[in-house]
């Protein structure tokens, strides 16, 4: 991924709700095109499956019930020595409500992931 991609769109629900399909498991599994599991706390891990066998695996950095999920996280394709890693990202969905529902942005961003200092 070169650069950020964002979107929004406005749902009919409350943010309370929204926050529900984005971090109940079954929920998120509903709509998101991949098998997820979500631990929605800081710290927690993030992990889905692909439905071309592709897993991606990361962490939340930031759970703001009902409004604001941010994690990273990275693509791994195959298994073993085989295996290719992508690129880390950083995923962020805000909530904010409207008179309609909750407008819901989401963007994707490439991130750096800190580096391992070896001391002597």
């Amino acid at each position: 991924m070169s650069g950020a991609v964002r979107r929004s769109i406005v749902v009919p629900s409350h943010p309370a709700d929204v926050w529900g399909a984005l971090t109940d498991p079954e929920r998120l599994r509903a709509w998101f095109g991949a098998g997820v599991e979500l631990d929605a706390r800081s710290g927690g891990e993030v992990r889905a499956v692909w439905p071309d066998g592709a897993r991606s695996v990361g962490s939340v950095e930031l759970a703001d019930e009902a409004a604001r999920l941010v994690f990273r996280w990275r693509r791994i394709d195959g298994v073993g020595f085989g295996s290719r890693v992508g690129a880390a990202t950083r995923v962020s969905f805000e909530l904010e409500p409207v008179e309609d529902g909750t407008t819901v942005s989401v963007t994707e961003e490439p991130v750096e992931l800190a580096s391992v200092v070896e001391t002597p």
